[in-house]
C-alpha cells in the first residue's frame, strides 16, 4: 500500500512512541468507557472497527469497503457510518442490526453515546441512536463538546 497510518501512544519522557495495534492503515482512534481503545481501520477486507486494549485486539464491527465517517459510543454499543448513496448506517453491535438513515452524511454520537449529530441538507440533525428525529438545528454549524466527564 502506498500509505501507512499506525496509532502510537507517545511517552514525551522517554521519547518514546509504543504502536497500539497491528493494523497499518489507522483512520481513528477513539476512548472507549473500559478503558480500551476503538481504532477504525482499513486492510483488504474493508474497514473496520478493531478494540485494542489489554486483553489484545478484537473486531467488534465489520463495515465493509465503502464505510467513512465513522463514529464509536463511548461504551461500544453503537457504531454510525457513512455509505456513498445510502446514508448514514446505525449498527447496534450487541445484536449486529443496522438502521439506514438516508439523506443526511457525517455522523458523530455525543459523548455520552445517546445521540448523534448529522449533517443534512437543511443543516444539522439530531437523531436516537435508533434513528429517530430528535431536533432540527437548521443551517448552523454545530458540534457536541468534547466535554470528557458530561453529566445530564
Amino acid at each position: 500500500a502506498p500509505f501507512r497510518s499506525i496509532a502510537v501512544r507517545v511517552h514525551p519522557p522517554r521519547g518514546t512512541a509504543e504502536e497500539l495495534s497491528s493494523a497499518r492503515l489507522v483512520y481513528t482512534v477513539s476512548p472507549l468507557a473500559s478503558g480500551d481503545l476503538a481504532l477504525v481501520v482499513h486492510d483488504a477486507r474493508g474497514t473496520r472497527v478493531q478494540v485494542s486494549g489489554a486483553g489484545g485486539e478484537s473486531t467488534l464491527s465489520e463495515l465493509g469497503q465503502d464505510a467513512v465517517h465513522v463514529s464509536v459510543t463511548p461504551d461500544g454499543s453503537h457504531v454510525a457510518f457513512q455509505r456513498e448513496g445510502e446514508g448514514v448506517l446505525i449498527l447496534d453491535t450487541d445484536d449486529g442490526t443496522a438502521t439506514t438513515v438516508a439523506g443526511v452524511t457525517h455522523p458523530r454520537f455525543a459523548p455520552d453515546g445517546q445521540s448523534l449529530l448529522v449533517s443534512s441538507p437543511d443543516g444539522a440533525r439530531v437523531l436516537s441512536v435508533t434513528g429517530e428525529v430528535l431536533a432540527d438545528l437548521g443551517p448552523s454549524l454545530v458540534a457536541f463538546p468534547g466535554c470528557g466527564e458530561c453529566r445530564p
